[in-house]
């Protein structure tokens, strides 16, 4: 039997118990996130096979080729890999202290708010092809909802961060570690507000407190993979949006209700 994962590292996180605990099981990684290989390095996989797509149009295309490759012109040996909503994802031991030192930088003890304001290239990509609100926080938001009551960690690729305007101070620090190191230190959060991205599922999956902006339209695989099951549960509140900038002040007023 073979597993077959696909998506990015939001999909990673759900099938990394499974993933774990099979190390030694063949399984064929099809996913838009670049640095896959990178990140399975802590799952200690012995036999994975990873295939790259850009946008949906190259995933649709690649597909069927490379199940068929690998199921010997038959999928009845593929699986699609199981998942858990919950389950305790840690990384390495080398990770996780770089977690830790990394949020010892604050000048004080305070509790952490992360904060992720971005969406994948991917996602971006597809959502403007079919005009929906992409997946973005505002800065003018995030300042809105800043006090000195916390510290907060701004999650980002450096490219994303080096142009957000929120920058470091005694209580912001942004992230400048790899996504498994910043994966741990989601962990370390009280809170963490964000969009709908990786970093908000390591938060849920986690159970820590979590406030999502989601644009406001129809996507079933969507809500019944990431959303539904933690709002039912409530760890997650989401606010849902069709024009971000038309919703700043409830959305503002929305997470000072959920950071009191």
């Amino acid at each position: 039997m073979k597993f077959y994962v696909r998506g990015g590292v939001g999909d990673f996180l759900q099938s990394s118990w499974f993933m774990i605990g099979n190390s030694t099981q063949e399984f064929i990684i099809h996913t838009h996130f670049h640095g896959a290989e990178e990140f399975f390095k802590s799952f200690n996989l012995t036999n994975a096979h990873f295939y790259y797509f850009n946008n949906i149009e190259e995933h649709d295309a690649q597909i069927d080729k490379i199940l068929a490759n690998h199921g010997e012109n038959s999928t009845s040996n593929i699986r699609e890999c199981p998942r858990a909503f919950y389950s305790l994802v840690n990384f390495s031991k080398e990770s996780q202290e770089k977690a830790l030192a990394f949020s010892e930088k604050f000048k004080s003890k305070k509790p952490i708010i992360g904060i992720h304001p971005f969406g994948s290239f991917f996602s971006s990509d597809t959502y403007s092809k079919f005009d929906l609100p992409l997946k973005y926080l505002p800065s003018e938001i995030v300042s809105e909802i800043m006090s000195d009551d916390f510290n907060y960690i701004i999650f980002g690729s450096q490219s994303e961060l080096e142009t957000y305007p929120i920058k470091e101070s005694d209580n912001v620090l942004h992230t400048n570690m790899d996504i498994s190191c910043s994966l741990e230190a989601v962990k370390l959060c009280s809170k963490v507000i964000g969009t709908d991205s990786c970093f908000k599922g390591m938060a849920v999956m986690s159970k820590i407190p979590t406030f999502c902006i989601l644009g406001d339209f129809q996507d079933p695989l969507r809500d019944k993979m990431f959303i539904n099951q933690y709002e039912q549960d409530e760890i997650l509140k989401v606010f849902r949006y069709k024009n971000i900038n038309e919703s700043s002040k409830d959305i503002i007023a929305s997470i000072k209700e959920f950071l009191a």
